[in-house]
């Protein structure tokens, strides 16, 4: 039986957001009515591009066309209802929007809008560039001498889908122990910010604002190189491997002590890549792939949408799968599980079946959930998190389950620490980005190399909810916590292993990081300048892969609650951020059609571009969707011939801010691009109080909002074994036993750097 099995949604919305969300539910099982209701028709700025793209979102719904009163009666039959209508659209309807009515009928209430449903922005227009650009994220995509490059795919709304499906869970687990639902808002913007946590993070504590530089990367080295047949993603890491795996570039300086260890190669980075590039260019790009592999680096190399969709490890795993239909145009092979549950196994998605409401939907909302425990304001109180995690996706997926409630212990290893630690071992407690990125957690150490290190972790597990690891497989299994190991120890346990491949499959042993698990999984490929063959890296994909680990986790919660039983969740995170363009996938196996790039542009509106503003770096995206919006943009910035070139003189006269307020007051959407700065003193995201203080500090805000309460920040990230005595004594482990911790002690991700003179 899959975890949602008897979960009834109604989902209303033209969005992408919401059809996302509501897809990865009907795939776990739950029954997700899709309402055709004149004010739900799809169409606009952010709605499904295509036909190929509405049957990716809607597999496994059934499609139901009603009326006003038939809209309410089936609202009432419902556990949870996805309103993607906007700000009033709901109401409008007749159906009730009180958090105490919904709560006493123990209904979910889930409402996703672009800016959220009060203040400044709440009702302006928007659409996927113009949201990419009001996060922050297109600051920082693209090239720095030239203008901001919007995601290739619906990347912020997609975001917000997922995030919306992981409060969902939460929610549904509070509803398990008292019977109350809730009412949860998602602004599309906010669960971006999300994403771009560290630059926002980093601005707060020290002014720098990030911004474009390519698919450049701070550590060296750490991007896509051509090479002898197209281009391959190279990167320093695991550091510790690189002086081993280096001598494959053929040439001996590369390996002499003067470039040894990462600040080296940072202070000499133009030589560095000068002196690989000869090797690059007569290796072809898999050979690049699997030598770097097989020498300890995460290199991979920049696939086409053909060549990751015939990839060897994604055939292994049967990654692509048949959607079912009676009607040959509706078939077509997709992405499958987004991740792979033990006990909660993926759907095979059909194409969505259409009826009028009738006896076959009728019914009343789920009993199965409703418990008798006191209402808890956090809601995932009680559940205790074991992080083995490093870098960013796994400790972003941890840090989610704290900020709503859950206990989460970080458990670190002081010969290797982290590596968002740092290089330098008296800054290991500093980083602003270690502060953001584990907030409310606790930290301690130990060495599971040593005896009584590993009986002490073995008792955390077996008290423990929630166990979440991003090492490659076998890692952890060589700890002593192997899959049926923590079974044996507890099995209520929820055990999620993130790694780049996956646990099975001819690349399993493979390393990834964020930007070699873009380029190989096909997404890379989406996002370039029409005139430029050079593909660009999104922001932040480790973090929307982290939030996959965040929703795996909970949706064996959801299951726990009903069977009492845990289970291992593999997740993969090429597949994971294949999952984000299923929709080309989907049309490449229709019709064999590579996506070229567009650039800022969309060809389904009449104009879509980013333009230069008065100021230095200032920029403004809008979309003018039809005709009519045309007419209205004409009428503002004046001309009558070239419209780009009217728009282009119109914007570089004016304030960007300025002008995105003039654009909305006639309809259109528009959003200068904002960077860390701009957000920082943002008017709409002050009124609706995003951001979060503590002790005189400000840090990045939640992702959504519970109605019933729940997401706080009661502590930043802690120092390394800040928590050593409240937790280790618990599990017989005395001080006495406790690691070293002094700086002769540490080692670090860095090559074991030491700090500068």
């Amino acid at each position: 039986m899959t975890a949602l099995t008897s979960l009834r949604v109604i989902e209303l919305g033209g969005d992408v957001a919401s059809a996302y969300c509501a897809k990865l539910l009907a795939g776990f099982g739950a029954e997700v009515l899709r309402i055709e209701h004149p004010s739900s028709r799809r169409s606009g700025p952010l709605a499904p591009a295509d036909g190929d793209s509405a049957d990716w979102l809607d597999t496994g719904k059934q499609r139901i066309e009603c009326d006003d009163d038939a809209l309410r009666a089936l609202c009432t039959s419902a556990d949870l209802i996805i309103d993607g209508l906007g700000a009033g659209g709901l109401e409008a309807l007749g159906v009730d929007t009180a958090l105490e009515q919904q709560a006493a009928a123990g209904r979910i209430l889930l409402r996703i809008a672009p800016f959220g449903l009060h203040g400044p922005l709440a009702t302006a227009p928007a659409s996927d560039i113009t949201l990419y650009a009001a996060s922050g994220l297109m600051q920082s995509t693209g090239r720095g001498d030239r203008e901001p490059l919007n995601a290739g795919f619906p990347l912020v709304q997609l975001g917000a889908g997922l995030r919306a499906c992981c409060a969902v869970l939460i929610a549904l687990h509070r509803r398990a122990g008292d019977g109350k639902g809730d009412v949860i808002e998602v602004s599309m913007q906010e669960t971006a910010l999300d994403t771009y946590e560290i630059a926002l993070i980093q601005y707060l504590r020290s002014g720098k604002v990030a911004r474009r530089n390519g698919d450049e990367h701070d550590l060296v080295p750490w991007r896509t190189f051509r090479c002898r047949d197209g281009w391959a993603t190279v990167v320093g890491g695991p550091m510790r491997n690189w002086q081993k795996a280096c001598t494959l570039f053929e040439d001996a300086e590369l390996a002499s002590s003067r470039l040894a260890h990462m600040g080296d190669r940072i202070a000499h980075r133009d030589e560095v890549y000068t002196r690989m590039q000869p090797w690059l260019s007569r290796t072809d790009k898999r050979a690049v792939f699997h030598l770097g592999q097989q020498a300890g680096l995460a290199w991979t190399y920049l696939a086409s949408l053909e060549e990751a969709a015939s990839d060897p490890q994604f055939e292994a795993r049967a990654f692509f799968a048949e959607a079912a239909s009676d009607d040959a145009h509706d078939r077509g092979r997709m992405p499958g599980a987004p991740f792979r549950p033990a006990r909660s196994p993926w759907r095979q998605l059909a194409a969505p079946r259409h009826s009028r409401p009738g006896a076959e939907v009728a019914g009343a909302a789920s009993t199965r959930w409703r418990g008798n425990a006191a209402t808890n304001e956090q809601p995932l109180a009680g559940i205790t998190v074991l992080d083995f995690t490093h870098d960013w996706a796994g400790p972003h997926a941890a840090r989610l389950l704290a900020d709503y409630g859950a206990q989460v212990i970080k458990i670190e290893y002081p010969a290797r620490l982290d590596g968002m630690r740092g290089g330098y071992k008296a800054r290991i407690n500093q980083y602003p980005r270690v502060h953001q990125l584990h907030r409310n957690k606790q930290s301690i150490t130990l060495d599971l190399r040593i005896p009584e290190h590993r009986a002490a972790c073995h008792r955390l597990v077996a008290q423990a909810d929630i166990l979440l690891d991003n090492s490659r497989p076998g890692v952890m299994a060589r700890k002593g916590l192997a899959p049926e190991t923590l079974r044996q120890l507890n099995p209520r346990l929820i055990a999620v292993s993130l790694s780049a491949f996956g646990a099975t499959g001819p690349y399993a042993a493979y390393a990834g990081y964020g930007g070699s698990i873009e380029s190989i999984s096909g997404l890379q490929e989406l996002t370039a300048y029409v005139d430029d063959d050079k593909r660009f890296r999104v922001r932040e994909l480790d973090v929307l892969n982290g939030v996959f680990g965040t929703l795996a986790a909970l949706l064996a919660l959801v299951q726990r609650d009903d069977d009492g039983e845990g289970q291992w969740v593999d997740v993969a995170e090429t597949e994971t951020t294949a999952w984000l363009i299923g929709e080309h996938f989907l049309r490449y196996f229709r019709h064999g059609s590579q996506p070229q790039p567009q650039g800022n542009g969309d060809a389904r509106f009449a104009l879509q571009d980013c333009f230069a503003c008065a100021g230095e770096d200032q920029w403004l995206a809008l979309t003018a969707a039809d005709e009519a919006q045309v007419r209205k943009l004409r009428a503002l910035v004046g001309g009558h011939d070239r419209l780009h070139e009217d728009v282009a003189r119109w914007c570089a006269s004016r304030d960007a801010q300025q002008a995105e307020q003039q654009l909305h007051a006639v309809g259109i959407a528009a959003a200068h691009v904002r960077s860390a700065a701009a957000l920082a003193n943002d008017a709409h995201l002050q009124e609706r109080t995003w951001w979060l203080d503590l002790e005189g500090e400000r840090f990045p805000g939640l992702p959504f909002r519970l109605g019933r309460g729940g997401g706080v920040l009661h502590r930043r990230g802690p120092d390394l074994g800040a928590d050593n005595a409240a937790v280790l004594p618990a599990v017989g482990l005395p001080p006495e036993q406790w690691p070293d911790l002094s700086p002769q002690a540490l080692g670090t991700a860095y090559d074991n750097e030491t700090e500068p003179s």
